[in-house]
């Protein structure tokens, strides 16, 4: 569905994932990979926020899920996500690694 949208380049947040997990679907000129972490409980509001932010600041995919699961884990249980408090750990966090998407293995 997201190659049919008629632009270059989109994410799909929140994309089906083996078990336990959440995923990102990137399309970008016909190609598309996909990045997974655990999907968790207890997440304060706003991640998605942070990533949106961090693409449109030109960071590249698994480096901004990367970023954003190390923020999610300090964060679990909070009010707030632990921005400022947990900056050292989110900022210096590794990139998630891809991996190629098969249509054929979801339907999507």
């Amino acid at each position: 569905a997201a190659a049919r949208l008629g632009v270059e380049d989109v994410c799909v947040t929140s994309a089906p994932a083996p078990g336990g997990q959440i995923g990102v679907l990137r399309v970008n000129g016909g190609q598309a990979a996909q990045w997974h972490t655990p999907l968790r409980a207890g997440v304060p509001k706003g991640g998605g926020d942070v990533f949106a932010g961090l693409l449109a600041g030109g960071v590249p995919v698994g480096a901004a899920l990367g970023h954003l699961s190390q923020l999610v884990d300090a964060s679990l249980g909070a009010d707030h996500l632990q921005i400022t408090e947990a900056a050292v750990q989110w900022g210096n966090a590794a990139p998630v690694a891809s991996s190629q998407w098969k249509e054929s293995e979801d339907g999507l």
